[in-house]
């Protein structure tokens, strides 16, 4: 028998708001109810409400994006990417909240109860082997160092972990990665705090374009440079061994 293959690369798009209603294409069910406290909450990156502030905190901050394969220096480049990542199953971009930012702040979005601090992502996402990665992290600058970054963990791991017949179901995940930039040091931080285990680090993973990003790898003549990544994970029998408890109580006391 004679074989063909016809796949089509997906057409290249360009900038776009995304469908309306807005789309997030992803895998899992999920209660966004469920990803949020009285001082943060978690909710889907939906371009027509999120880009141009998220834009105005962080266009000219690329430090942000120095250990990132990416950087939104235009809201076009944004756009383009939210559209990429919204047309991967696999990938869901969530908008970071602070419900404690005043009206006054210029982070705040009414609509939203709070400030606009940053992103973060649900990422290769697989329901039938029952793991995610958390990633693309970008905390905005005056968001950085305080509670926002261990809630934010703290939220989706719960999530995560939690099963689906729990009195607040979850996803009854058992793995949990974070992978990132084996420079990127604060991020492993953060990641270790939790309990995650340092699992290797993976060669050649991101072709990245170089500027202003840090511990890239030259590549070979007349190609863009690329990174490695370093691979952290945490499972369902740490989390129920005392992760879990380390989240509460981080979340406690931040």
């Amino acid at each position: 028998m004679s074989y063909v293959n016809l796949y089509k690369p997906p057409p290249p798009h360009g900038p776009t708001w995304g469908p309306d209603p807005y789309d997030i294409n992803i895998v899992f069910n999920i209660d966004f109810n469920l990803l949020e406290n009285d001082r943060l909450k978690l909710t889907p990156f939906i371009p027509a409400k999120h880009a141009q502030l998220y834009l105005e905190q962080s266009h000219d901050r690329p430090e942000l994006y120095r250990f990132l394969p990416w950087q939104f220096p235009t809201l076009d480049d944004l756009l383009s990417k939210l559209e990429a990542w919204r047309l991967d199953p696999t990938w869901l971009t969530l908008v970071i909240i602070d419900k404690t930012r005043n009206s006054d702040d210029p982070s705040n979005l009414s609509s939203e109860g709070g400030g606009v601090a940053g992103i973060v992502a649900l990422i290769h996402g697989d329901p039938h082997n029952l793991t995610v990665e958390i990633g693309a992290i970008t905390i905005l600058p005056s968001f950085q160092r305080t509670h926002v970054t261990t809630h934010m963990v703290g939220l989706l791991l719960h999530y995560c972990f939690s099963l689906p017949t729990a009195d607040k179901p979850g996803l009854g995940l058992r793995r949990v990665q974070w992978a990132g930039n084996p420079a990127n040091a604060p991020s492993f931080r953060v990641a270790k705090r939790f309990g995650f285990v340092k699992e290797g680090e993976l060669r050649w993973t991101w072709v990245v374009q170089p500027d202003g990003k840090e511990n890239i790898l030259k590549a070979r003549v007349g190609e863009l440079p690329g990174r490695g990544s370093a691979l952290y994970a945490l499972c369902w029998d740490d989390w129920e061994a005392g992760a879990k408890e380390t989240a509460r109580r981080l979340m406690e006391t931040k």
